[in-house]
């Protein structure tokens, strides 16, 4: 008798791991819900006239939403531009979504400012953290992006952390 109890452990074990291993591939397999309504939809048709723009967007969206759910209620849609997600990937825009301050910073950008900010923002200077957060505060100074990269290593590294500190200097 108790060798018995000991072969029906792991034959319990077994297909109660089987049975876990289904209920999670089940999972994977379902379709995502769309937690956004008509006017979202509106805003990004709106927002976007091309279809393939507007299919990439909510596709962006879609996967956004998977993680943060509340992610409408800071979102604005223009941040879905294909733009931003070259700058940011999409790990980094998901955090840059959830502050309305930083994206209306960001939009605020002209292309060229944007591109200088981009390579700042790639910049080891600080922690990402740190420079993401100084956007707020980001002025470029006139700076291009030529100028910036044409400067040597010590004096590229001071303008960049003279830029992120909210020194007047």
């Amino acid at each position: 008798m108790g060798t018995n109890n000991q072969l029906d452990k792991p034959k319990k074990f077994f297909i109660f791991r089987w049975f876990s291993n289904l209920l999670d591939s089940l999972k994977k397999k379902e379709k995502p819900p769309i937690f956004w309504d008509d006017e979202t939809e509106a805003r990004i048709n709106a927002e976007f006239t091309n279809e393939v723009e507007q299919k990439e967007a909510k596709e962006l969206l879609q996967e956004l939403l998977l993680r943060n759910k509340d992610l409408l209620g800071t979102l604005d849609i223009k941040m879905l531009n294909k733009k931003y997600l070259d700058i940011f990937g999409k790990a980094k825009l998901e955090r840059v979504l959830t502050d309305e301050l930083l994206q209306r910073s960001l939009l605020e950008l002209s292309d060229e400012e944007l591109q200088v900010f981009k390579y700042i923002l790639n910049y080891n200077v600080v922690d990402y953290n740190e420079r993401i957060t100084e956007l707020r505060v980001f002025n470029n100074a006139g700076i291009s992006l030529e100028q910036l990269e044409s400067m040597n290593e010590p004096d590229r590294e001071k303008f960049i952390s003279i830029l992120l500190s909210n020194s007047e200097f």
